[in-house]
């Protein structure tokens, strides 16, 4: 802008000035020349400049910026192929700083950024993602515990995927109440819920408390009281004995019901930090 003569009132610009003032005005807001998307034939891709504030482009996350580093990534701009039906991505990466953000990132995530001129990366603009997941270990309040993500079958629900390695889930939610996990004798389900990325860290945001188990009364239980329960589960051929047991209280007999006799099939559910007899077989 140096270069730009002083102009009063009245006077004529010549193209020479127009052109100055364009790249002033493209230099400042960092468009390209023309539009600042490009249509193909098979789709729409961004021909992506980068300096376009007002623009949200979704990534794809390709790798680290610095492997000693953590917030900094490379990530490619994605586009739909409308012939082809389905997502690809452009070429060219872009660095991405997720430094001051929730937003935690692995090869091959999605993540919205945009482009701050200030900071010169695209910064995060999107949710953290929600995880769901199913204890492996047993979860104690405050602590962390091994647990497999969660995948859809294909018909809408939710299996382990144990195809990749057990995450690890931290602990948020609990107050104290433990949660086990389908490692823990007499168990083949544990608990389920949902973990959030926070700073790498995968934080459960809610929890299913209530692991539930079968078994049978090894005494018989009257209203209010206690009974010892050996605890079944499915062996891989039958349902058995698992050889576990545990001490449930009652919660479905009302006053003066008679007692639950000793061998009869129950379902318990941890509530609280205590097991409770929820069901139990009719007499």
């Amino acid at each position: 802008m140096d270069r730009f003569p002083v102009k009063n009132p009245g006077d004529s610009l010549e193209a020479t000035h127009v052109n100055d003032l364009s790249d002033a005005a493209r230099q400042i807001t960092g468009l390209t020349v023309g539009g600042n998307i490009s249509k193909h034939q098979s789709g729409t891709s961004l021909s992506l400049s980068a300096g376009s504030p007002w623009y949200q482009y979704t990534f794809e996350i390709t790798g680290n910026v610095n492997e000693e580093e953590d917030g900094y990534y490379k990530g490619k701009t994605r586009w739909w192929d409308s012939a082809e039906e389905e997502w690809k991505n452009n070429d060219t990466e872009y660095q991405i700083d997720t430094t001051d953000s929730v937003v935690s990132c692995g090869v091959g995530d999605k993540i919205v950024a945009y482009w701050d001129k200030q900071r010169g990366m695209f910064l995060p603009c999107s949710s953290p993602s929600l995880i769901p997941f199913e204890l492996y270990g047993d979860l104690t309040p405050g602590d962390s515990a091994e647990a497999w993500a969660m995948k859809d079958d294909g018909d809408g629900n939710p299996v382990r995927d144990e195809a990749t390695d057990k995450v690890t889930v931290y602990d948020d939610v609990l107050g104290n109440v433990r949660a086990y996990g389908s490692s823990h004798s007499g168990f083949s389900v544990g608990a389920t819920g949902w973990a959030q990325n926070v700073y790498g860290y995968l934080q459960v945001v809610s929890i299913n408390e209530g692991n539930t188990i079968i078994g049978k009364l090894d005494g018989s239980l009257s209203v209010g009281g206690s009974a010892t329960v050996s605890v079944w589960a499915y062996n891989g051929s039958s349902v058995a004995d698992s050889g576990v047991n545990i001490t449930a209280y009652d919660w479905l007999l009302k006053t003066g019901a008679t007692a639950i006799a000793s061998g009869k099939k129950v379902v318990c559910q941890y509530i609280g930090g205590r097991w409770f007899i929820t069901e139990a077989e009719c007499a």
